[in-house]
C-alpha cells in the first residue's frame, strides 16, 4: 500500500484545534483538491480526501504545506460535512451556473440549445444529454461531465464513483422494480436523493411509477447502455438481504437455555412450516413473554446488544428527529430502522436485521460508521409512526439545478480566480 494512504481510522475526534488546522489548508484550496483536514498526528497532517491524490498533487501539496501528509478515503459526504464543520460555512453548495456557461466551459456547441431538443418542459436534461451523445454531437466524456455537474454528484468520473458498490444493495429493496425493468442500478445518495441509473428512456415512466411509492426522492439518470452493462460488472454488492442465521438457531438456543421445551418449539416449527407464521409468534401461543427473551437471544447469537420499546427514553422522539439531520426520515421509513443515538463520531442505529449491505447503505447515505443493536419490526415502525415530520422539514435543495463551481475546482478545468469571472 502506497505510504501515504492511512491504514487505520483518521482522527475525527476533533482533539484538534481547528484554528491551526485551518491555517494549515485554506479552504480554497480543500475545496479546489474535494479534500479536508482532520488533525495533525505522528508529526503528519492527515487529510481526508474521496480518492488517492497523484503523486504530482500530493509532492505539491506537502511542499506547498511545509508538512508531511497522510491520505485517508473517506466518503463525499464526509468531506463536504466536515469542510462545512471546519471553515464554519453555512451551506457548502456553492452558487449555480447557467447551463450555457456549461457548455461553453466543456467546449459544446450552444447551438446545441436551439436546435430544438433542449425542452426541460417535456424532457429530463439526462434524457437530452444521452440524445446529443446518441448522435454523436457531444464525447463520452464531455457526456459524464454534464451529468456530474448538472446533477451535482460527487465525483467527476461517473463511471466509478465510490458510493456504487455500497447503493448496489438498493437491487433489492423493490422487487417490482427489479421484476418489471432489468436495466438500472442505483449511482449516488446526494441532496437527499437517491440517483438510479437506467439504460433505456422509454422505461423512464415504468420506473417513476414504481419509485413513486418510495418514501424518499429519487430521480432518474439514462445512461448509455454500454456505461450501465460496465458500472454492473464493477459493482459487488453484499446484499440488502443476505441471508442472516435462521430463526430456527435462535429456537435452539432458547431450548438449550430451558426457556422453552421440546414440544413447544417442534409445535412452532411444524405452525411455521404450515401456515408460514413466525417461529417467535408460534411460540408466543404457550410462552406469552417469549418475544423479550427471542430478541435478547438473537441479538447474543448476533454479537450485538437487544433495545426494547422499554428501553427508550421518555424524550426519545426529540431525540430522533435530531438525528433525522443524519440519516434522513425518509431513508429510516424506506428501510426500517432506527436512529438511536450519535457518539464519537459514530451512528447508533436501531435494525430488525442485520445485513451486511444495509448496513453499508446506512453508512454511505450518513456519512458516518454504523453501530448496530437488534430491534423488533414492531418497535422500529411504531416509533417511526409517532415522529410528526414532513417533506418540508428537509433542506431546501434545488434538485436538478446545476451545481457547477466546485466540480470546475475539482476537475482542475478552470482555476478558481476564472471562476470568480464567470
Amino acid at each position: 500500500m502506497d505510504k501515504n494512504i492511512g491504514t487505520h481510522e483518521p482522527p475525527f475526534s476533533g482533539n484538534n484545534n481547528p484554528e491551526l488546522i485551518r491555517r494549515m489548508l485554506p479552504e480554497a484550496l480543500a475545496r479546489a483538491l474535494s479534500i479536508v483536514p482532520l488533525g495533525i498526528a505522528r508529526d503528519e497532517l492527515w487529510i481526508g480526501a474521496t480518492k488517492v491524490l497523484s503523486p504530482i498533487d500530493l509532492s505539491t501539496l506537502e511542499q506547498g504545506l511545509r508538512y508531511p501528509i497522510r491520505i485517508f478515503l473517506i466518503g463525499y459526504s464526509q468531506v463536504i460535512r466536515l469542510q462545512a464543520q471546519l471553515y464554519n460555512q453555512a451551506d457548502p453548495r456553492p452558487p449555480s451556473l447557467p447551463l450555457e456557461v456549461l457548455l461553453d466551459v466543456l467546449g459544446i456547441e450552444k447551438t446545441l440549445l436551439t436546435r430544438g431538443q433542449l425542452s426541460p418542459e417535456t424532457q429530463s436534461l439526462s434524457q437530452v444529454f444521452y440524445k446529443w451523445l446518441q448522435d454523436d454531437q457531444i464525447t463520452t466524456a464531455q457526456w459524464s461531465q454534464l451529468m456530474s455537474m448538472v446533477y451535482y454528484l460527487p465525483t467527476k468520473d461517473i463511471i466509478q464513483p465510490s458510493s456504487i458498490n455500497t447503493l448496489a444493495a438498493f437491487l433489492d429493496i423493490d422487487p417490482a422494480l427489479r421484476r418489471e425493468v432489468q436495466s438500472y442500478i442505483p449511482l449516488w445518495w446526494a441532496n437527499h436523493t437517491l440517483f438510479i441509473g437506467i439504460s433505456e428512456p422509454d422505461q423512464i415512466n415504468k420506473v417513476q411509477a414504481i419509485t413513486n411509492k418510495w418514501p424518499c426522492r429519487t430521480s432518474l439518470i439514462v445512461l448509455p447502455e454500454q456505461l450501465l452493462k460496465k458500472i454492473k460488472r464493477t459493482h459487488e454488492s453484499r446484499g440488502l438481504f443476505a441471508p442472516e442465521f435462521r430463526d430456527e438457531h435462535v429456537a435452539e438456543a432458547l431450548l438449550q437455555l430451558g426457556k422453552v421445551t421440546e414440544e413447544e418449539v417442534q409445535a412452532a416449527l411444524t405452525l411455521n412450516r404450515r401456515t408460514g407464521e413466525t417461529i417467535c409468534n408460534a411460540l408466543s401461543t404457550s410462552q406469552p413473554d417469549i418475544q423479550f427473551q427471542w430478541l435478547e437471544t438473537k441479538a447474543r447469537l448476533s454479537g450485538t446488544t437487544a433495545i426494547h420499546e422499554s428501553d427508550l427514553p421518555g424524550h426519545f422522539d426529540q431525540i430522533l428527529e435530531a438525528l433525522f439531520n443524519i440519516l434522513p426520515y425518509e431513508i429510516c421509513r424506506m428501510l426500517k430502522v432506527l436512529p438511536l443515538n450519535f457518539m464519537n463520531e459514530v451512528l447508533v442505529v436501531g435494525l430488525a436485521k442485520l445485513h451486511p449491505g444495509l448496513i453499508d447503505i446506512l453508512s454511505e447515505i450518513s456519512g458516518y460508521p454504523i453501530e448496530t443493536r437488534l430491534m423488533t419490526d414492531a418497535t422500529i415502525i411504531g416509533r417511526l409512526a409517532q415522529v410528526q415530520f414532513s417533506e418540508s422539514n428537509l433542506p431546501d435543495y434545488k434538485i436538478g439545478i446545476p451545481q457547477i463551481n466546485s466540480f470546475l475546482e475539482t476537475s482542475h478545468m478552470v482555476q478558481p480566480d476564472q471562476i470568480q469571472r464567470i
